[in-house]
């Protein structure tokens, strides 16, 4: 493995930390502290995370289907990728939902009722 190789994986490890550290400052010193948000300004950087990462699904979703069912030829070499790249994402904005709404049993209340 090069140099470059392990730079990069220390800094996928360095954010993944950071992230951990944060998702558990959220559950310790509670969400409108950390978040900033106050009744005037509700949303906080999870529910526009959420929004990016569900509209960078909805376009990873339309160039898979380009690529299998609508038969542009140049799309079908990165088709398996796009489809983990929306699975991915899907995921990861479920995550940052979980965390906007700050207890993660009312996750499919939230769904349901909306």
């Amino acid at each position: 493995m090069g140099n470059l190789f392990k730079v990069w994986i220390g800094l996928l490890a360095l954010g993944v930390l950071l992230g951990l550290y944060t998702t558990f400052q959220i559950f310790t010193i509670g969400h409108g502290e950390l978040a900033n948000t106050t009744q005037l300004l509700p949303w906080g950087l999870q529910v526009s995370a959420y929004i990016f990462l569900a509209l960078t699904s909805t376009g990873c979703s339309f160039v898979s289907y380009l690529g299998t069912l609508g038969g542009v030829e140049k799309i079908k070499a990165i088709v398996p990728r796009a489809i983990l790249l929306s699975l991915l994402t899907v995921v990861a904005g479920f995550a940052s939902l979980s965390l906007e709404i700050g207890r993660l049993e009312r996750l499919p209340i939230e769904f349901a009722v909306n």
